[in-house]
């Protein structure tokens, strides 16, 4: 404890020192005083834990001494020694919030002992006090800022200005930045906060903390002329780096000159800081540094999706294929792009591929592969491996459906409506005679040019198309019975299936079907 005795007869003093300092090592008398004005000097400057004053003494006595020590901002322990048994001087004390009152004569070392032991005390609650008031005020300020930028709608600048003022947040109005962060930690909320904390009162930034997900925050601060945005958020990445390890991804806004700003601050440093995340680059990333417009000014990218929509109306998968491939490698390169427009470029891809398919009929598990595609693309897609995984297995889906509509459209007239019929009609009974209804033909005559054109027998081509529709359904869908699929895909029975299954592919329809679950489970 730092203790000061402020008592003008000097051997009262240093015997009021010794006895002090003997009682325990951790007792510090760190200034001696012959009077009030002295000890206040001292007072305003440095720390004091407990206070020993005489009341009588020259120039400023013991009792205006505590007076204008109560304006200070400290609370430390006061003691009064006093020769004299006067009450007034007692009521006045009390006022003054003094709290222990001792006659000189009356004073002992043990005595002194138990006013410390007091003073210990009382000296851990107001800590316990003050860090519990610090940290409600902490966590009114977190819950302030999470509110803001939570909030929908626009925000009110009176409001803000009022709740700025109610919870103590002194962010300037016409200079306000946001960093966004994300740090992939074992270590718990409150140590990240705590280093931020500690980094705001070294630096002297004026800034603010709040938690928005778990280890995600939102930074903000005031910028001024001797540190710029990017000082302050650079260096306050490189201390979490020091702290927490290597995997942080952290997005800084553009400086903001409105409150009613913040939230599309906390957009942009969002935007920022997905961006380094979707690309697996632990780092710091500017949004002002992000783009969406080549150097002439146009779209990044347009030049792709237009090459690609030329490509397929001629039915040239081939290229267009190659052409989505140079664009996947080129966006993997080009690491400033905003995700949110890599998505929307590849959901555009991908949608004119579909467009393209729809022109032509299409089976059941043509339609269900179709819309499970479409379906996709809502997914967030937090990282570029992810949705690079996707577009492979979306691309190479549509382009299989494709490749067969476009082998198809190379037949006669007759031969195109027979395969379009068997597409969406493959569940049901199907017979030469039930086709040769349907296109106005002599049964004779479409065996002949069906073999002559497609290089199969139509019974084949039927087989083999109710196959392939069995070995997706046993892909996906692996509570469904054998039954239930011979039964959709136009097989008798769940025998006859798997007797062509096996006959056609080298194993049971159960078989695949585990093979399948265990190549996904291992993947």
């Amino acid at each position: 404890m730092r203790i000061i005795v402020v008592e003008d007869e000097n051997i009262a003093r240093k015997w009021l020192k010794k006895s002090i300092e003997a009682i325990d090592f951790n007792y510090h008398v760190v200034g001696e005083f012959s009077n009030g004005q002295l000890a206040l000097e001292y007072c305003s400057k440095n720390d004091v834990d407990v206070i020993f004053t005489d009341i009588r003494m020259a120039i400023m006595d013991g009792l205006e001494f505590l007076e204008k020590m109560n304006s200070l901002e400290m609370n430390p322990y006061k003691i009064i020694l006093s020769a004299y048994d006067e009450f007034h001087y007692a009521r006045q004390a009390m006022k003054l919030g003094v709290h222990e009152f001792l006659l000189k004569p009356e004073v002992t070392r043990k005595e002194i002992g138990h006013i410390l032991e007091a003073a210990q005390e009382y000296l851990q609650n107001q800590r316990n006090k003050h860090k519990l008031a610090y940290q409600d005020k902490m966590n009114a300020q977190e819950k302030y800022l999470q509110y803001l930028i939570k909030k929908e709608g626009i925000l009110n600048e009176n409001e803000i200005k009022q709740g700025f003022a109610t919870n103590n947040i002194l962010l300037k109005e016409d200079s306000l930045a946001v960093c966004t962060f994300y740090v992939r930690t074992t270590a718990e909320s409150g140590h990240i906060k705590e280093v931020i904390q500690l980094f705001l009162d070294t630096e002297q930034v004026c800034g603010y903390c709040a938690e928005i997900n778990d280890h995600e925050f939102a930074f903000l601060y005031s910028p001024d002329i001797t540190q710029t945005r990017e000082d302050i958020s650079t260096k306050l990445y490189r201390l979490l780096l020091t702290h927490f390890g290597t995997e942080i991804y952290a997005g800084v806004s553009k400086t903001g000159k409105s409150l009613t700003e913040l939230k599309n601050l906390y957009r942009q440093a969002s935007s920022a800081k997905d961006n380094r995340f979707f690309f697996c680059i632990p780092g710091l990333q500017l949004y002002s540094n992000m783009q969406i417009y080549t150097e002439t000014g146009e779209l990044a990218y347009r030049k792709a999706i237009i090459q690609t929509k030329e490509l397929l109306s001629h039915n040239t998968i081939n290229m267009a294929e190659k052409n989505l491939k140079d664009f996947m490698d080129h966006i993997k390169q080009n690491t400033d792009l905003y995700p949110a427009y890599i998505r929307a470029l590849c959901v555009e891809i991908l949608s004119l591929y579909i467009q393209h398919i729809k022109e032509y009929s299409l089976g059941i598990q043509d339609e269900k592969a179709v819309q499970e595609i479409e379906l996709a693309f809502s997914s967030h897609f937090s990282t570029y491996s992810r949705l690079e995984e996707f577009m492979i297995s979306a691309h190479h889906k549509l382009t299989k459906i494709l490749g067969e509509k476009a082998k198809i459209r190379q037949y006669s007239a007759p031969i195109q409506k027979i395969t379009e019929y068997v597409t969406v009609h493959y569940a049901e009974k199907i017979s030469l005679e039930r086709i040769a209804k349907q296109v106005h033909l002599n049964r004779t005559y479409i065996s002949s040019i069906f073999k002559k054109e497609t290089g199969e027998k139509f019974s084949d081509y039927l087989q083999k198309v109710r196959l392939d529709a069995s070995k997706e359904l046993l892909k996906s869908d692996s509570e469904m019975t054998l039954q239930s699929i011979a039964e959709q895909t136009g097989f008798c029975d769940a025998a006859h299936l798997s007797r062509v299954f096996k006959d056609h592919y080298g194993v049971s329809p159960i078989e695949f079907r585990r093979t399948e679950q265990n190549f996904i489970q291992k993947n």
